[in-house]
């Protein structure tokens, strides 16, 4: 069983983005169209024999990420699945 790990890491920091980072998780930000995370995502559902794609960060599963990954599932057809980290762990 194939899996990949994204880590996406955490609202800690972000200043350069102000505005914009109030608001949308820095994975969110659009990028050529489409949120940065995605560009990942597309890469790993393209390796034969995927099987799930996880998402770790210290971000809260707001509505935005909440939405996003249901619709890249739906789009990708693959189990992608967000861990949220509890304490910053330095990834």
């Amino acid at each position: 069983m194939l899996k990949a790990v994204i880590l996406i890491g955490g609202p800690q920091k972000g200043t350069r983005f102000r505005p914009l980072s109030f608001e949308v998780p820095k994975p969110l930000f659009p990028v050529a169209g489409v949120p940065m995370i995605q560009h990942h995502i597309e890469a790993c559902a393209q390796v034969p024999g995927m099987q799930e794609i996880l998402l770790i960060g210290f971000y809260q599963p707001d509505e935005a990420l909440t939405q996003f990954l249901e619709a890249a599932q739906q789009e990708f057809n693959l189990p992608v699945r967000y861990l949220q980290e509890f304490a910053p762990l330095g990834t």
